[in-house]
C-alpha cells in the first residue's frame, strides 16, 4: 500500500507510466475522465486506474490474474493492443518512474497481450503494415482508403509518385505542373482529419517517377517499412 501511495504521489509520471496504468485501466473497464489531477493527455483512465489500485491493489492484481483471453471482449482486446503500439510503452522506464509495482503490472499486460494474440478461436490481433501508392488519380484515393481501413494496427505508408523535372509537357503542348508536394499535404491532412490516425500509424514519403531505379526504391520501401500489404489504384 505504501509504494502505491508513492505511485499516487507522482504529478508528472512519464509516458512509459502513462501508458502502463492506463492499460491496465483497459483491462480492468475502468472510465475514462477529461480533467485529470496528474500530468497526462485527456481523456484518460489515468486518475480513476490509480485510485482503484491504491484502494485495493490486491483486488485489482486478483481480477488481472483471472482474466483470459475468453473472458476478455474484442473491444478491449483492440484498445490494448493499440495502447502498446504507442510509442512509449517501456518496460524500463515504467519501473523507474513507477517503482517496483509496475514490474508486476507490465507482466500482466505483455502476458495478455500474448495470449490473446495466440487465442486461434478469436478474431487474429496482429500487426499488419500497409504500402501504397498514390498518383493524384481517382482510383488512387480509392486505394489510400482501401489501405487506411485494412491494415488496422502497425504502420500504413503513402508513397507520393512525382516528376523527376517537376514540369512535363503534354501531347497539346501544354505545361503540366507536378503536384506531388500538394498531395503529400492532401495525404497528410486525411490521415489526420479524415481517418484519425496518430502521426505513429502513417507515413509519407515521395519518389520520382521518371528515375530509373523508382522500382528499385519501391521495392525497398515495401522491405524498409516491413509492409505486408500493397495497395495499388489502377485507373
Amino acid at each position: 500500500f505504501c509504494l502505491m501511495s508513492e505511485l499516487k504521489s507522482i504529478k508528472r509520471p512519464n509516458e512509459a507510466l502513462i501508458k502502463l496504468i492506463e492499460a491496465i485501466g483497459i483491462l480492468l473497464n475502468v472510465p475514462k475522465r477529461y480533467k485529470s489531477y496528474y500530468k497526462v493527455p485527456s481523456p484518460s483512465n489515468y486518475d480513476n486506474t490509480i485510485i482503484q489500485l491504491t484502494n485495493d491493489y490486491s483486488k485489482c492484481i486478483y481480477e488481472l490474474s483471472n482474466l483470459k483471453s475468453s473472458s476478455i471482449d474484442s473491444r478491449t482486446a483492440y484498445e490494448l493492443y493499440e495502447k502498446m503500439m504507442e510509442p512509449g510503452f517501456d518496460y524500463e522506464s515504467a519501473i523507474i518512474n513507477g517503482g517496483l509495482y509496475c514490474r508486476e503490472l507490465f507482466d500482466m499486460v505483455i502476458y495478455l497481450i500474448s495470449e490473446l494474440q495466440q487465442d486461434i478461436e478469436r478474431h487474429p490481433i496482429e500487426l499488419t503494415n500497409v504500402y501504397v501508392l498514390f498518383n493524384g488519380s481517382r482510383s488512387s484515393y480509392v486505394a489510400l482508403d482501401t489501405a487506411v481501413h485494412i491494415f488496422n494496427h502497425g504502420l500504413c505508408t503513402a508513397t507520393v509518385l512525382s516528376l523527376e523535372d517537376k514540369t512535363s509537357e503534354s501531347l497539346l503542348g501544354t505545361e503540366i505542373t507536378d503536384l506531388s508536394h500538394y498531395l503529400c499535404f492532401d495525404i497528410e491532412r486525411r490521415f489526420k482529419s479524415l481517418y484519425k490516425l496518430p502521426s505513429y500509424k502513417c507515413k509519407i514519403n515521395e519518389l520520382s517517377l521518371t528515375n530509373e531505379s523508382a522500382y528499385c526504391n519501391i521495392i525497398n520501401n515495401v522491405i524498409e517499412n516491413n509492409s505486408t500489404i500493397f495497395v495499388l489504384g489502377i485507373d
